[in-house]
């Protein structure tokens, strides 16, 4: 998990950041960027950009200003980085 729960990385941290984990690990991880300075978007794209693949939170939800919206996050990764997108379907069984 990469949290950003205070949402104050801007793209450059969030690059440098990816950047340098990844020269530690090679694990895949879940993105969590919130979205108060509206940076959400580029962040997911910086990280994206630094080699990161994982996934960001459904529907942009979250606390105070909430997290990148899904669906800007797909659109900035495929028309921008021209990179592939796979939706999970939430299966919820009681």
């Amino acid at each position: 998990m990469l949290p950003d729960t205070l949402g104050i990385l801007n793209p450059e941290q969030t690059f440098s950041f990816c950047k340098e984990l990844l020269t530690v690990t090679r694990t895949a991880f879940r993105l969590s960027f919130h979205n108060d300075y509206d940076l959400s978007v580029a962040n997911v794209f910086s990280a994206v950009s630094a080699g990161i693949k994982g996934s960001t939170p459904y529907n942009g939800m979250g606390e105070r200003a909430g997290n990148a919206p899904l669906s800007s996050v797909i659109a900035v990764l495929r028309d921008q980085l021209h990179t592939e997108t796979v939706s999970m379907s939430l299966n919820h069984q009681g």
